[in-house]
């Protein structure tokens, strides 16, 4: 048996890494030239196509598919201490391979590659610990990224909860086996892979998604929610980026008239600065959630229009605001923030052409779906973007929002999976940026706020949102620091009386 990793120091071909699964997207791979890549297969895809590498998990697979991996794979990679019905083994491969005549084979072979997993209770030693949390991409993820690949290519690697139909006869089987509800959750592991090792996720055909967030620092949490939400249902790599974090400094206009109406209403225009006038980005404002792969935005024909944006139902009774935009960066290279302040000085134009009317670029041939931008309306299944437009109802800052559980469910999941932590969520309350009752709720796996008691909501009373504090409270941050600190420990002490009568009556 060979090290992984060792082995792939001695023998890498330099060639680019292909990952293939059995997601819809698979059949990508029948319109490429396969040489051209190292591939990797993951479980019962040697089946239907050879490969450099076939990645195995579980025993179980290897007993399946053992002799396609013979004839279709140049080696097999397994966990030093693979899973057996989906849960981490106590066998180590070195005992296994003595009774198993496909391992025996390969042994022989030299064919035999091996890995540490982290779900290894005695991992061996003299090798790195590979994260292995949800699925095999991730682990092949973090293995390739772990050995030094840049940019790992994809075919079959998908969200959702369904195979391609080549491996349909494995839907009783195998599919979603490991009792997860889909397969959107390997990405958030593969994001952090991908940040720790500086690398990219790329489907066949496709490329980076660059997603511009416009936002303010007090909007923080909001922001790691929309980036959540994204990561969670998103194929491919994102690179997320709050506008308040460019650098870049935007004027303020003249006249009164043509000043924003918030302090990020301009920072859109800064996008394709920012990507250098190149390629595609996509524009959302914080106050919003996703609920499909955004792929689906990021790589619509465009028709020749220099954007693509979502204006919402048209009985929304509001200007279009433009705040989802597909952008080609390359076609806006007249966008320079200093020009267009300029322009608005000079009355060549107006704050309502501006912003409401997007004069600045070409967009009248097509629009996105309203579901793209779905104003305060929440319907499972169809709405792809939730916008929560009313300031003073959203989540973050109010209890009465209809909509609130929907985004305070995704905000308890993006805790349990690490990707926000209690304490950035205690800080965020402390500086006053979201309701005390949030944090309550947070630590209590409340989703609804209207479960909360009349003592629990007492801490929101103390509260004023960000955007209605007045100039002497924005100045003063002991105050607002007082104030936060006051109301974690009134939400500490009641959720303290909430466990105590649990506990009693559980008795």
């Amino acid at each position: 048996m060979q090290d992984f990793f060792e082995w792939y120091q001695k023998n890498y071909n330099g060639l680019p890494w292909l990952m293939v699964g059995k997601g819809p997207t698979f059949s990508k791979i029948r319109s490429i030239d396969l040489q051209k890549y190292s591939t990797i297969a993951l479980n019962h895809v040697i089946e239907d196509v050879k490969s450099d590498v076939s990645h195995v998990i579980d025993f179980d697979v290897l007993t399946q598919s053992g002799k396609s991996i013979l004839k279709n794979a140049r080696f097999l990679l397994m966990p030093f201490y693979p899973h057996f019905e989906n849960k981490p083994g106590d066998r180590p491969l070195t005992e296994l391979l003595k009774e198993n005549e496909i391992l025996k084979q390969l042994e022989k072979e030299e064919r035999l590659l091996w890995y540490n997993a982290s779900t290894a209770s005695t991992p061996a030693s003299g090798s790195p610990i590979v994260p292995v949390k949800y699925f095999s991409a991730d682990a092949v993820a973090s293995i390739l990224g772990m050995a030094g690949a840049k940019k790992i290519w994809t075919a079959g690697v998908d969200g959702g909860s369904a195979y391609n139909s080549n491996f349909s006869h494995l839907n009783d089987k195998t599919l979603l086996a490991n009792g997860r509800k889909s397969f959107n959750v390997q990405f958030l592991a593969i994001a952090e892979t991908l940040n720790k090792y500086e690398a990219e996720l790329i489907p066949l055909g496709e490329s980076t998604i660059h997603i511009f967030v416009g936002t303010e620092k007090d909007q923080l949490l909001a922001t790691r929610v929309l980036e959540y939400s994204i990561r969670m249902r998103t194929s491919a790599s994102v690179r997320v980026t709050p506008l308040y974090e460019s650098n870049i400094d935007i004027p303020v206009p003249k006249h009164e008239k043509n000043r924003p109406r918030t302090p990020f209403s301009f920072q859109r225009f800064i996008i394709p600065q920012l990507r250098k006038y190149q390629g595609r980005a996509i524009y959302v404002d914080s106050d919003m959630q996703v609920f499909t792969d955004i792929r689906d935005l990021a790589f619509r024909d465009m028709k020749g229009q220099q954007i693509v944006n979502a204006l919402g139902p048209e009985s929304g009774g509001r200007k279009p605001q433009f705040s989802v935009m597909l952008m080609d960066c390359q076609a806006l290279k007249h966008w320079d923030i200093n020009s267009i302040v300029s322009m608005l000085d000079r009355h060549e134009l107006s704050y309502e052409q501006l912003m409401y009317e997007m004069k600045l670029a070409t967009h009248d041939a097509i629009n996105l779906e309203s579901e793209w931008n779905s104003l305060e309306e929440f319907l499972p299944g169809k709405t792809k973007l939730l916008h929560y437009t009313d300031m003073k109802f959203q989540p973050w800052l109010s209890r009465k929002n209809p909509r609130a559980p929907v985004w305070i469910a995704e905000l308890f999941q993006a805790i349990e999976h690490g990707f926000i932590s209690r304490k950035f969520l205690r800080a965020e309350t402390l500086a006053g940026n979201i309701r005390p009752t949030l944090y309550a709720q947070a630590i209590n796996r409340i989703s609804d706020p209207r479960r909360l008691t009349f003592v629990e909501i007492l801490p929101d009373s103390i509260f004023t949102p960000p955007h209605r504090q007045k100039r002497w409270h924005q100045k003063n941050t002991s105050c607002k620091w007082l104030k936060g600190a006051f109301a974690l420990v009134l939400v500490h002490t009641f959720s303290l009386f909430r466990r105590l009568i649990s506990k009693f009556r559980g008795n």
